[in-house]
């Protein structure tokens, strides 16, 4: 059996813990290449909330960022969509 690695596997699951963080990751496998002010008016929450929950998506590896011009982008990653599918099945 492998070893999990929970620390990691805590991180992850922490940071998709969050009913906003799972309305942005549904909306980005819909929608890829959102800024944070569209996932706000999307999702009708205010910017900085919006804001924390696609840093705490990013540093959980669950989202990724890219920068366009003079904004930044949000994708769902690989990672992240395996979390969605694995909640779908539940």
């Amino acid at each position: 059996m492998n070893k999990l690695n929970l620390d990691w596997l805590t991180v992850v699951v922490k940071g998709g813990a969050n009913r906003h963080r799972l309305r942005i990751m549904l909306s980005l496998i819909e929608n890829p290449d959102q800024s944070v002010t569209d996932l706000a008016d999307e999702l009708k929450i205010n910017f900085r909330t919006a804001s924390e929950h696609t840093r705490k998506l990013s540093q959980a590896g669950l989202i990724s960022k890219k920068y366009q011009s003079s904004f930044m982008t949000h994708h769902i990653t690989p990672l992240g969509r395996k979390f969605i599918k694995t909640l779908s099945a539940l």
